[in-house]
This record gives structure tokens, C-alpha cells and sequence, in this order.
């Protein structure tokens, strides 16, 4: 049960299946923010350029403005950040999400082109569009993950930040444990039977499904059923081998980089 790169979803670590939350079989692409090595070696304040970010004016509270320590963090905020939050509203945010604010600004601009305005809110169909989440087999787990439930139909800027942070945040390993485990939980009642984990497979490998050049795995029915058992041999604690609960899943996912790799690249 762990997961892959550019964004396709967690499985056994033993498996060697690809898996991460943000791409799938279709061709998606996810990008990453480098840091900024070797910092000590770029000129100091007093020999660089002015560092001032570009913002668009806009009525209503200061513009955000981010004090840069080094040219490239200067660069990159004039070429990333092309949105104003006042300075209150993006602490707020910052709190709330835990994101960078340049990445919060981002994010904003993000769903406003997106959604057409900032008031707007992203229903679970405009969700859904997103071409790394339509392509992905799990593209309704991925949605039920973020927020989208019977009761929560379409969200705001706000509470779509939220879902953006739980698989994008930084340091929360924890919480990237239970998202993971929640997407393959699919009757929701806290374990991992063995028919989540059969329904999962299913899902991620196409069985039952497979289209002519899709990049998903083929197997068998026995070959899947086979593949169960090995994971809850390895995995689960249940004298009776009825369930994988999530004290077994942390142990076996604990060690892995999966929560890294775990992310919606929008």
C-alpha cells in the first residue's frame, strides 16, 4: 500500500503497482517547487537587483508582498505570484492550509480561472473535469478524499484549499497515513477488507476493463485474488486475517516515502 509519481494512488509496497493521487494512465504531468540551493553562494541584498514582486492592484487592503532573501526566490516570485491577497486574508489561509503563501496565491488564481470568480465555488463535476483526475482510475475516491461528499456538492475558495492541502501540505505524514488509508476504505467503516482491497485492484489494474493501450496492469481473477491474500499475509495482525486495520497500514506505510508522492498536481 504505498504510491508513485505524478499522482496516481497508494497500493501494498510490495506490490510495485504505480500509484499517486494526482495522475493517471492519461498523459498528466506534475510540477514541483525546487529550493533554493546554494543560496550562500548568489549575491547578497546589497548586489541584487530591487526585489519587489510583480501584484496586480486591486481595491480593498494591502497587497501581499513577500520579502525575498536571494535572487532566486526573488525570480521566482515575480514569475509565480501575479495575484494580490490583503495580508490578513493570506495569513488566515496560510493557517488554515499550512501552503506557502506564494503557493496560496497561486492556487488562488488557480481557482478563479477555473471557477470564473473568487466567490465562485468548484462543484464535484468541475472537480472531476480536471484532466489529471478525470483520467485517474479513482477519480471518485480521489473526490470523496477531498471533501465531496452526499452533503458537500460544491465548495468555496476556502474549503477547496482545504482539500488541496491534505494531499499537497508539507510535514503532515500523519495525515497523508489516513488519506491514504480512506481511499481504499471503500465501505468506509475504518478497516480494510478483503474486498476493499479486491475493489481497489480492480480499479488500478482494469481488470474487468482494459481498453486497447491503456496503461493500466492486466491480471486475472486469480492472479488478484492472489495478490489479496499476499497483502494481508504481510500486513495484517487479525488472528483470523479478516481485516487490515489502520495500526497495520501505518506500520507497513510508515517507512515509505509515499506521502511525498501522494499529491494533486493542479
Amino acid at each position: 500500500m504505498a504510491a508513485n509519481n505524478n499522482g496516481n494512488v497508494p497500493v501494498n509496497s510490495n506490490l510495485n503497482v504505480p500509484i499517486d493521487a494526482g495522475s493517471a494512465p492519461a498523459n498528466s504531468t506534475s510540477s514541483g517547487v525546487s529550493p533554493e540551493a546554494g543560496a550562500s553562494a548568489l549575491p547578497n541584498n546589497n548586489s541584487a537587483p530591487p526585489m519587489s514582486p510583480r501584484v496586480k492592484k486591486k481595491g480593498g487592503g494591502q497587497p501581499y508582498k513577500v520579502k525575498y532573501t536571494t535572487f532566486w526566490g526573488w525570480l521566482r516570485g515575480f514569475f509565480v505570484s501575479d495575484y494580490d491577497i490583503p495580508e490578513e486574508e493570506l495569513e488566515e489561509y496560510r493557517m488554515l492550509s499550512g501552503l506557502e503563501p506564494l503557493e496560496i496565491c497561486r492556487l488562488r488564481q488557480y481557482f478563479e480561472d477555473e471557477v470564473g470568480s473568487k466567490d465562485g465555488y468548484m462543484t464535484k463535476e468541475m472537480f472531476l473535469d480536471i484532466p489529471f483526475v478525470s483520467g485517474n482510475p479513482l477519480k471518485e475516491r480521489l473526490a470523496l478524499c477531498f471533501g465531496y461528499d452526499a452533503e458537500t456538492q460544491k465548495m468555496d475558495f476556502v474549503t477547496w484549499l482545504q482539500g488541496v492541502a491534505l494531499f499537497n501540505s508539507h510535514g503532515k505524514k500523519e495525515e497523508k497515513l489516513k488519506l491514504a488509508f480512506k481511499l481504499q476504505d471503500f465501505d468506509g467503516d475504518g478497516m480494510l477488507s478483503k474486498e476493499d482491497l479486491t475493489k481497489y485492484l480492480q480499479l488500478i489494474t482494469g481488470f474487468g476493463n482494459q481498453k486497447e493501450g491503456a496503461k493500466l496492469l492486466t491480471v486475472n481473477e486469480f492472479q488478484l485474488r492472489d495478490v489479496v491474500e499476499e497483502c494481508f499475509r504481510e500486513s495484517s495482525t487479525d488472528n483470523k486475517m479478516q481485516y487490515i486495520s489502520f495500526q497495520d497500514f501505518s506500520r507497513v506505510m510508515a517507512p515509505t516515502d509515499f506521502h511525498i508522492k501522494l499529491v494533486l498536481p493542479f
